[in-house]
């Protein structure tokens, strides 16, 4: 009897360990349970690995874009006609190369008599944008004028830095258009031409004439610098 109630006894507190096991894992608090239960003024230990760390944003990678093709990034034809092509500009005002000096203006400047050579004149001004006149004498030989129409004053000045052949006596003139100078220019046969040469504008003006001297005989020059001075202020005053 004693026996029977003993193993009773051992098997009903077997029993009651094994639901009070079962009542303790049933009531033991879920992690956020525990967290709630932890003091205020203590922190919760953070857990290692990588639930511990919050993933970083990945920001959405960008939209790809083919690039243009070679049709849709060359301009038009028409849009490149109207950018590149530049307004006409106006014809050049004619130049008549009788009026820029005469025959008349040599007598006045020089006192000499001159006629108009009608062998010489050249009528270039355009493609070539030259004119010259050439005048003969008696007794003092000839003179000569040639005009040059360059395409700006900038080139104008650019050609005026430029002498062809031997040069002496070199000097600068003040007072006549943008710049001047006289000098006097070997000749092909050694004989001295005394030049004065002008740019006003797009122009570049030059009188000269030759002092040839053969044997005993000289002849020339037309006119010296100083008539020369005189004849190139005229010319100047007749540029369009």
């Amino acid at each position: 009897m004693p026996s029977l109630i003993s193993r009773a006894g051992h098997g009903t507190l077997l029993a009651c360990f094994v639901l009070a096991a079962g009542c303790r894992d049933d009531a033991s608090p879920t992690p956020e349970g525990r967290a709630s239960q932890v003091p205020a003024n203590e922190k919760p230990a953070l857990t290692a690995g990588p639930s511990a760390s919050p993933k970083a944003a990945v920001s959405p990678k960008p939209p790809r874009v083919a690039p243009p093709s070679a049709a849709s990034a060359a301009p038009s034809a028409s849009a490149s006609a109207a950018v590149i092509e530049p307004p006409a500009l106006p014809p050049d005002p004619p130049l008549d190369c009788d009026i820029v000096l005469t025959a008349e203006d040599v007598k006045a400047a020089c006192g000499v008599e001159v006629e108009a050579d009608a062998k010489n004149p050249t009528e270039d001004i355009g493609a070539e944008p030259t004119c010259s006149r050439r005048w003969n004498s008696k007794d003092s030989g000839t003179l000569s004028l040639s005009v040059v129409r360059l395409a700006s004053d900038v080139e104008a000045k650019e050609r005026f830095k430029d002498i062809e052949g031997e040069v002496s006596g070199l000097e600068s003139v003040s007072g006549l258009g943008d710049v001047a100078r006289r000098f006097v220019k070997k000749g092909a046969g050694g004989h001295p031409i005394f030049h004065v040469e002008v740019v006003k504008g797009r122009f570049d003006v030059q009188v000269f004439n030759p002092k040839i001297t053969l044997g005993p005989t000289t002849v020339g020059p037309v006119c010296d610098h100083a008539g020369l001075e005189k004849l190139v202020a005229k010319a100047i005053t007749r540029l369009p």
